[in-house]
């Protein structure tokens, strides 16, 4: 899942609720937690929340058994093999949702690799949360 906020108090707050000071930096308890548990907690603190790579075979909220309607995520990414027009298609239940594409890079070659088209008035968490509702001309351009 990417999870992205506004400012850095607020990631702060919310990995400070997901990781005790005195916790490994990946503590297994943190799997426990419900996506219905870690997408609200990301929108308590005014985080967006995005799926990650829902088409690939492993790691994916979809090869887990769908998204459970309790989940709010407020967007999904597809990976770059599969782009967002092949999505569309291959996954006609999730007409709902925006999908975004990027490059999940692993290395340097990799950066910018894919990228999404996105209408908004500047480049703010704000701006983006309106494209991904489709609210006041801004979208996800597809």
């Amino acid at each position: 899942m990417l999870a992205l906020f506004d400012t850095v108090a607020a990631l702060q707050q919310v990995a400070n609720k997901l990781f005790a000071p005195d916790t490994p930096r990946y503590p297994a308890d943190v799997v426990s937690y419900g996506l219905a548990v870690l997408t609200d907690l990301i929108h308590e603190h005014g985080g967006i929340a995005i799926a990650s790579h829902i088409d690939r075979e492993v790691f994916s909220v979809l090869r887990c058994g769908g998204i459970p309607q309790s989940v709010r995520f407020d967007a999904l990414e597809v990976s770059a093999a599969c782009g967002i027009a092949r999505a569309r298609l291959r996954y006609p239940e999730l007409g709902a949702y925006p999908l975004i594409t990027s490059s999940d890079a692993h290395c340097a070659a990799d950066i910018g690799r894919s990228a999404t088209r996105i209408r908004m008035a500047s480049p703010s968490i704000a701006e983006l949360r309106y494209a991904f509702a489709r609210s006041g001309g801004r979208s996800v351009l597809e």
